[in-house]
């Protein structure tokens, strides 16, 4: 009995050690291989730098409509502005200036008949003396009417002027034709003594009607 005895205790013993080991072996196991695991994507912090947000249904709907239109917005605009760019439509220069000018029949109907202000016409001649004698009173009226009478004059001696002669009835010189918006206002032949004074009392007439 007492072989027995010791026996069992012994068995005992055994049982009890190989219980305790087999609860540390149940515990051990998992934690030692939680610790080899690798890391799961659940586990990982996101990386902030490479996140793309999506775009937003109204953002693709804007860029479908308008591809180009960040660049029109961030790049100025380069092309000439049209009506900057355009030169003015040329206008013939005015002969209101204060001088007297020739003019040509070539240019006899934009200068006089379609001036913008009265014109006194003075059909001469070089040879003419009294014509020459109408050189100042011309000229001391071009001045004082700068802006509002245009005063010209007409070679009798240059050939393509004479048609304007015959289409005016010229027979004489000097003779001198007021005109306005391209009608005949006043008509003088010669030179007076008080001729600048017609001249004038009929260009305040045209100039006032």
């Amino acid at each position: 009995m007492t072989c027995s005895s010791e026996g069992t205790e012994k068995r005992l013993r055994v049982g009890v050690v190989v219980a305790i080991l087999s609860i540390l072996a149940i515990v051990a196991v998992p934690l030692v291989l939680a610790g080899c695991r690798a890391p799961q994507p659940a586990d990982r912090a996101p990386d902030a730098e490479v996140t793309i947000a999506a775009p937003d249904a109204q953002s693709e709907g804007q860029a479908a409509a308008d591809p180009a239109g960040t660049k029109a917005e961030t790049e100025p605009d380069t092309e000439p502005d049209a009506e900057a760019g355009s030169a003015p439509d040329e206008q013939p220069p005015s002969l209101a200036d204060g001088t007297p000018h020739d003019v040509t029949a070539a240019d006899f109907d934009a200068n006089v008949l379609g001036a913008e202000v009265p014109v006194l016409v003075d059909f001469w001649a070089e040879w003419c003396g009294p014509c020459r004698m109408m050189h100042p009173i011309l000229e001391s009226l071009a001045e004082k009417y700068e802006g509002k009478l245009a005063v010209t004059r007409v070679d009798m001696d240059v050939a393509e002027n004479r048609s304007l002669a015959r289409e005016y009835n010229i027979t004489g010189i000097p003779r001198i034709l007021l005109f306005k918006d391209g009608e005949i206002v006043g008509d003088w032949t010669g030179v007076s003594p008080d001729m600048e004074e017609q001249l004038a009392d009929a260009i305040d007439r045209a100039l006032t009607k």
